[in-house]
């Protein structure tokens, strides 16, 4: 510096000039799914400080960082600025997509020897199965099948195949087998009891339909109870061969009868009359001649009859002939 001539001393200084860095130019892996490893890339510069920040608190100095495992918390917009002594460059950002994994339960129930197929694969078994699946966004879909298989159920009862008005009960017994629950549909009601009787008013076919179910696995089964007329039989003791047309025979008087005989012995075992037919009665002859009148006398008879669609009978007992 000169001042009226005169020159001052000299004075130095020296100056650094710091380059500005440039914008980084950074990038990721993804988009990622739930649990996989972010990692985070920018361009090596040397002689800078790496500045990341990012959603859930992330920050950090490494130029390529790792996440591992993320979240659906990590996703969001990421950033990075160098800085190079006191000049920092201008920032770089990008922004990560994380999906989701996805957890569902299936329940499902089925009858033994049927099979579910899912994703491909069937199961036949009862059993908790673990499956992964893609779900919409690539990712990784855990599926638990939760599967019941339930025994099938057999219907089965007992119910007599024939009834009749004489003796009107009917009882009926469940058989059935691996049924929890059992049902009855007869003659227009439904019955929730395993074992039942009734008590008929009226002849006819009747139904009785048993509906079996264990789960929704069901069986049914339809029986047939045929309910019969009463056979009613009377057999007198006694009667008259006097010509007075009055009890002039031994007659049986029955009604439903499908099967009749009867026959007639004297005291010594001898056969003095035998007939198919009910409607024919003994008059006191000899195998019906009058020929050959037999003496007053008691008889025995042996009456043999079937009732209608019912049970054979045999009855024996006495008649006396009067004159």
């Amino acid at each position: 510096v000169v001042v009226d001539g005169c020159t001052s001393a000299v004075s130095s200084t020296n100056v650094s000039i710091t380059n500005i860095p440039n914008v980084p130019a950074i990038s990721s892996n993804g988009p990622l799914c739930e649990g996989a490893a972010l990692q985070l890339t920018s361009a090596a510069v040397p002689g800078v400080t790496f500045i990341w920040n990012g959603p859930n608190s992330f920050t950090s100095n490494f130029p390529n960082p790792v996440i591992n495992p993320v979240t659906l918390n990590n996703a969001g917009q990421y950033s990075l600025y160098l800085v190079a002594g006191v000049c920092t460059s201008d920032v770089a950002t990008l922004d990560l997509v994380v999906n989701p994994n996805t957890e569902t339960t299936i329940t499902h129930e089925m009858c033994s020897g049927e099979s579910y197929t899912f994703a491909g694969n069937n199961y036949g078994h009862s059993g908790s199965y673990s499956i992964i699946v893609p779900n919409s966004y690539g990712c990784d879909s855990v599926i638990t099948l939760n599967l019941t298989v339930h025994p099938n159920p057999e219907a089965d009862f007992s119910a007599p195949v024939n009834v009749s008005l004489g003796n009107p009960l009917m009882q009926v017994y469940d058989n059935s087998f691996n049924a929890s629950n059992v049902i009855y549909l007869f003659n227009g009601t439904i019955i929730n009891q395993a074992d039942w009787d009734y008590t008929f008013q009226n002849e006819g076919v009747y139904l009785i339909t048993q509906i079996v179910s264990n789960g929704d696995c069901r069986d049914s089964l339809t029986k047939e109870v045929n309910v019969n007329p009463y056979t009613n039989i009377f057999i007198p003791n006694s009667f008259t061969v006097n010509d007075d047309g009055l009890n002039e025979e031994f007659k049986v008087i029955g009604s439903y009868i499908e099967e009749f005989e009867m026959s007639i012995f004297d005291r010594w075992g001898e056969l003095v009359f035998q007939s198919n037919n009910i409607y024919e009665g003994w008059n006191g002859g000899f195998k019906n001649d009058l020929g050959k009148v037999m003496k007053q006398d008691t008889y025995v008879y042996k009456i043999k009859y079937t009732e209608f669609k019912g049970e054979k009978k045999q009855i024996i007992g006495h008649v006396n002939l009067l004159r």
